[in-house]
């Protein structure tokens, strides 16, 4: 008779582990069920601010703002490590389509590609200020990402349902999120279900949002 929070409080407490460690929010896409757990609380994002960034530089491609065919100089775009940075410049003679930085920021969660898609929208700053555009957090600090990339699951809840809302124009970002990751986060411990999932790890920090199509989908 325990609800989902207090069964997972009461894991928490067997194994020492503090509450303020972990954040989830949950939905029902066919009762509208919700639980949540810490979900207004900030915790590091890791790579999945690339989920939401990708949607973005969607609705700029679908207002004909930008071209899928067009490939762009990725030669001096912003990047976290050289080396990576380097090597897609060598991979891709200087320049990568959107649809290239789409797979390789989603399905291989790479850095270089999600800030050459960050730079299609004005640059990583811009984007923040855009993120907005599918909901909103009740956190009084943080409503999307902070510029520190902290974000709230009560935000990315948003996100997974605008998503959901929107598949037809969202269908490639959901089948390349369907594709990433084999076997790993929700996929390895639920290997029948389709699973469409971003996740982001970053230090001690780990993060899976996903759309699961159980019997009665949820996010």
């Amino acid at each position: 008779n325990m609800t989902l929070p207090q069964v997972v409080q009461a894991y928490m407490d067997e194994m020492g582990i503090e509450s303020s460690q972990l954040a989830f929010s949950y939905k029902d896409l066919t009762s509208g069920q919700t639980y949540a757990m810490n979900d207004t609380q900030s915790m590091t994002a890791g790579s999945t601010y690339k989920l939401p960034l990708n949607m973005l530089v969607v609705d700029e491609v679908a207002a004909g703002k930008l071209s899928l065919e067009e490939r762009f100089d990725i030669t001096n775009t912003s990047y976290e490590y050289k080396g990576e940075h380097d090597n897609y410049v060598a991979a891709f003679n200087g320049a990568m389509s959107i649809p290239d930085m789409q797979r390789y920021s989603l399905v291989y969660s790479e850095n270089t590609p999600a800030y050459a898609l960050a730079d299609r929208l004005g640059g990583m700053e811009q984007a923040r200020k855009l993120f907005s555009r599918y909901g909103q957090s009740r956190s009084p600090e943080v409503k999307t990402f902070s510029e520190d990339n902290k974000t709230t699951t009560d935000y990315y809840i948003h996100v997974l349902e605008y998503l959901w809302n929107h598949q037809e124009k969202y269908a490639d970002l959901l089948e390349l999120i369907g594709e990433s990751f084999p076997g790993e986060y929700y996929k390895k411990f639920l290997p029948d279900l389709v699973i469409q999932q971003k996740p982001g790890y970053v230090a001690e920090a780990l993060n899976v949002d996903a759309i699961v199509h159980e019997s009665t989908p949820y996010l």
